[in-house]
């Protein structure tokens, strides 16, 4: 699980919109690194500012360390996200931008950029917020530099008659990244 002190680690500064979103960022971490629903209880208020911190450990459903109760009380204390959360543009950058500077050494760790990566864009494309080939590229973007090279190297001598120019689906990319770890 990446520390809550990682500039990458997801983080709740108290804005009703981003609940949601942070909530699935931290679960999608919390289940990667196999922790319990008790020990997501324990670690969740240290991806929250201190403030807010001390709020969630004061709430019963943290004291009885229950992960779904902890979930719905914050969806009544945060009542604006539930079932409201949509993605923007903005969001879909910043997730780019953060995950080309945080290091892929690993399936896992692709995976969990691929999973990101592909629930915002769905929701964008679907929203028509988003084009198919933008996407492709934000998600070749998203890529840290050396990995990027080492997948652009496998693209290129897996399809050799395509033009210089062709702009890599993500199916391609996600293809040649699992080659290449």
């Amino acid at each position: 699980m990446i520390s809550h002190l990682k500039d990458t680690a997801p983080r709740f500064k108290g804005n009703p919109q981003r609940l949601k979103r942070f909530l699935i960022d931290f679960e999608t971490l919390a289940d990667e690194a196999k922790l319990t629903d008790t020990q997501k209880c324990t670690y969740l208020p240290r991806y929250a500012t201190h403030r807010i911190q001390q709020l969630w450990e004061g709430l019963e459903s943290f004291k009885k360390q229950d992960w779904k109760a902890i979930k719905d009380e914050l969806y009544t204390l945060y009542p604006v996200t539930y079932d409201s959360y949509s993605y923007e543009s903005e969001d879909l950058e910043a997730l780019v931008n953060k995950s080309k500077i945080t290091p892929i050494g690993s399936v896992e760790d692709f995976a969990a950029y691929h999973r990101i990566f592909s629930q915002m864009s769905t929701f964008l494309i679907a929203q028509k917020r988003l084009g198919e080939k933008e996407c492709n590229k934000f998600y070749y973007q998203g890529l840290p530099p050396t990995f990027a090279a080492e997948v652009l190297e496998r693209l290129k001598r897996k399809f050799t008659d395509k033009d210089p120019k062709h702009i890599w689906t993500m199916e391609e990319i996600h293809d040649a990244a699992i080659f290449v770890l």
